[in-house]
């Protein structure tokens, strides 16, 4: 049972922040809706994921007395234990975002996340914890394989499911932890740009593919005025929408699913900018060229059945072609303020191939 205070109450459950404060009675507490009644009697943590700003343990639990619904894993999403991450973390509110979307959108939204059974952040240390649900046996996402036709159209709709409910709301814009753009970041992201190029090109230079540097080079130079004149209307945006954010699984009856995590970026902006970053580095190259055009139809056309009106093709493809300098610019920030680890240096290498040459194909910078 929950514990309470001398009046009868349950008492609030308390913020903890590392794994090893995680304990069977503090579990027993936060899932006490599912376990009705029954205690959590003992708890294992064990790192899962590949997430480079936050880290997260799935927690395999004993449980006494409590229904056979109750789960017996779930997942906790803690702030990053190294240093520079955990900086970064802070720095970007990638912690409160996160918090913020589950505690005030999520529910409402149609797009596939694991359920959240607590969402707790605290405003002055910027310390929080999720606790979801557990989608195993689901498979993450590899953003260094690629994704195959079939797992790119499986995520390009499911992301129409976040864009489409609030596609043009007025009202987002007054959210202050989601609509974050404004002249002071600009010119702090268009800083971090410029002054983050030399050391991105000492550390992956060499491992650059044709004209992908000079793109990188020439973009730190003209990410304030993409910022600026992003074109409306604006959606609400995932903001890291890449495969080893998705979960593809299989549903009672067969069907392949995916399921989307990792929502520190969520932000209000163009939605093509999502569209575009998943295309441009989810798919390799030679695939993305051959079958982009009919992503982006089936984007369209499922925005179109989620309820968008006045929104053509072809004004998407141009957001599509112009959003592709999104990864350009997340990879170039994100690569050098987390910390460095091999697979994240793989991993940041075929992005920058993939997003400058997506870029290129595209023109993107004409339209900057």
């Amino acid at each position: 049972m929950a514990p309470t205070d001398n009046t009868g109450a349950s008492a609030p459950l308390a913020l903890v922040a590392e794994p090893d404060a995680i304990t069977a009675d503090w579990l027993t507490q936060a899932l006490a809706h599912e376990l009705a009644g029954g205690t959590v009697t003992s708890v294992e943590a064990t790192p899962v994921g590949t997430g480079q700003v936050g880290d997260t343990y799935r927690l395999a639990m004993e449980l006494d007395g409590a229904p056979d619904s109750a789960p017996r894993t779930v997942v906790a999403k803690l702030p990053a234990a190294d240093e520079a991450s955990r900086a970064t973390g802070v720095a970007l509110r990638n912690y409160e975002v996160e918090c913020r979307f589950y505690q005030q959108l999520a529910a409402d939204l149609p797009i596939r996340t694991p359920s959240c059974h607590q969402a707790l952040f605290d405003e002055e240390t910027h310390d929080y914890i999720l606790l979801f649900e557990d989608l195993a046996p689901a498979e993450q996402g590899d953003q260094i394989a690629g994704a195959t036709v079939a797992e790119a159209e499986l995520a390009v709709r499911e992301l129409t499911n976040l864009h489409a409910p609030h596609f043009g709301d007025p009202t987002l814009g007054s959210i202050d932890w989601l609509s974050r753009s404004n002249d002071e970041s600009t010119a702090m992201v268009s800083m971090l740009s410029q002054s983050m190029l030399p050391g991105f090109l000492e550390r992956y230079g060499d491992r650059l593919d044709d004209g992908v540097a000079q793109l990188f080079t020439d973009f730190s130079g003209a990410v304030a005025p993409w910022l600026t004149n992003t074109p409306e209307p604006f959606t609400i945006t995932h903001g890291d929408y890449r495969l080893d954010n998705m979960l593809y699984g299989t549903d009672a009856d067969g069907q392949r699913t995916v399921a989307v995590v990792d929502f520190q970026g969520v932000s209000h902006g163009a939605g093509t900018n999502d569209l575009a970053y998943f295309v441009g580095a989810g798919l390799t190259v030679d695939t993305r060229r051959a079958n982009e055009d009919a992503l982006v139809d089936i984007y369209h056309e499922a925005m179109m059945s989620g309820g968008v009106t006045d929104y053509d093709r072809d004004t998407c493809f141009l957001g599509y072609r112009r959003s592709a300098l999104a990864g350009v610019l997340v990879t170039l920030v994100a690569s050098m303020m987390v910390e460095q680890t091999e697979r994240g240096d793989d991993m940041f290498v075929v992005m920058a191939n993939r997003h400058g040459r997506h870029s290129l194909d595209l023109d993107s910078l004409s339209l900057s």
